[in-house]
């Protein structure tokens, strides 16, 4: 199968360095991703392939899980009053060698949880149609990095990671981001400050990337 990245490593970056420029708009109080938000996505780029940069949780998302609410389902967002009961769910499948440690642990509500059963995350979302959100997504791509490295899988082409049996689906890691007003879990505040601002105009030919 044909990839459009070299390595495991280019792929991975690509994914994340979306993350972390979604972080430096919502920063900006922008409402739209602009030029300046995709320079900065080039430069978490090559930060990462420097060695200057290592992918971590973004200090929004720590921030998020110490002042969230802990009855809300990770990944549709529901409270329990809404959705019941929360039950912890393995990021990475058990039966594809997912750990019972706890970064591989979330908490979620049982029709999610029975919903993804032993499907990749990112597969799962994809078959709902939805964007995954950005605090688990984080999340997500920190673990695969850790597995990466531990199993030294970053400088390996991806042709050859399509013949191992891994507990992560690379190919669907998100190439591109939603723009930061259409975001699924933007910070209140953010919302706020968003929706406070003139809407800005895209300039002529401007597209996601």
């Amino acid at each position: 199968m044909a990839h459009k990245y070299q390595t495991f490593a280019d792929l991975l970056y690509a994914s994340y360095s979306g993350l972390q420029m979604l972080a430096f708009a919502f920063g900006k109080g922008k409402y739209r991703c602009d030029k300046d938000c995709y320079a900065f996505r080039q430069s978490v780029i090559r930060k990462l392939k420097a060695g200057e940069m290592k992918i971590g949780d973004l200090y929004q998302n720590v921030i998020r899980q110490m002042t969230s609410p802990h009855d809300v389902c990770w990944y549709c967002g529901r409270s329990v009053s809404v959705c019941g009961s929360l039950t912890a769910d393995h990021i990475f499948p058990r039966m594809k060698g997912g750990e019972d440690i706890s970064d591989n642990l979330i908490m979620v509500c049982r029709s999610c949880n029975s919903s993804k059963g032993a499907k990749d995350l990112l597969a799962w979302y994809h078959e709902r149609g939805e964007f995954p959100p950005l605090r688990v997504l984080v999340h997500y791509l920190k673990l695969v990095n850790q597995y990466a490295i531990a199993n030294d899988l970053l400088n390996q082409p991806l042709e050859a990671l399509d013949e191992l049996d891994l507990p992560f689906d690379f190919h669907f890691f998100p190439r591109t981001y939603p723009h930061p007003e259409d975001a699924q879990d933007a910070l209140p505040s953010q919302v706020v400050q968003l929706k406070r601002l003139e809407k800005i105009v895209p300039e002529k030919g401007e597209a996601q990337k």
